[in-house]
């Protein structure tokens, strides 16, 4: 009988089989010269298979690339996401090969639909992030939370954005904002930028 490592390869890597060299592979195999044909009883049974286990992930690891690992999921992903994200495919490659109104139509409703998904796959989260934040870490899960899509609300009336940021301004600084600005002399190095 061969004598092999007991412990079988528990590897987790990705394979691309489609760039599999399968003579390497049937090489690898046949160099271990391993014999089935005398087995005698339950444990020699389940040491060939054991010993056959372990050839074949040696075989694999010399005779199957590595594939390119995948990005991880975002933990807001689930399963739903991916049956979603699965049919827009499906309807975007059917709106490609047969070009017509209605399938670009169903293409668009399912691109919308697959945009709310997300968006309420994002906020569920945010809001079971922040629920279990304390107040020292919670800053850190706002920031990331994105919200360029939503403009700012009206402050005080004032809809104009640089209204809004001379509100917001005196309503944060006011004892700043009426100091008089002193006049500076005229060969005074002054910033290209609009600083203030």
């Amino acid at each position: 009988m061969l004598s092999l490592p007991s412990s079988t390869p528990t590897d987790s890597v990705r394979r691309n089989w489609n760039k599999a060299n399968w003579e390497t592979f049937s090489e690898h195999i046949h160099s271990t010269g391993i014999d089935l044909t005398n087995l005698q009883g339950k444990e020699d049974t389940l040491q060939a298979v054991t010993n056959v286990t372990t050839i074949l992930h040696l075989a694999i690891n010399v005779a199957v690339p590595a594939g390119t690992p995948r990005k991880p999921e975002a933990p807001r992903w689930n399963h739903s996401l991916t049956l979603a994200k699965r049919w827009v495919k499906r309807v975007d490659k059917r709106a490609r090969r047969c070009p017509s109104s209605q399938n670009r139509e169903d293409s668009q409703n399912n691109h919308r639909h697959w945009t709310t998904m997300v968006r309420a796959a994002k906020t569920a989260y945010r809001i079971k992030q922040l629920q279990s934040m304390n107040t020292k870490t919670i800053w850190n899960t706002i920031r990331h939370h994105n919200t360029h899509h939503r403009s700012i609300p009206p402050l005080k009336g004032e809809t104009v954005f640089w209204a809004k940021c001379a509100s917001l301004r005196n309503a944060l600084f006011p004892a700043v904002n009426n100091i008089p600005q002193q006049h500076l002399w005229d060969n005074f190095l002054t910033s290209k930028l609009d600083l203030y």
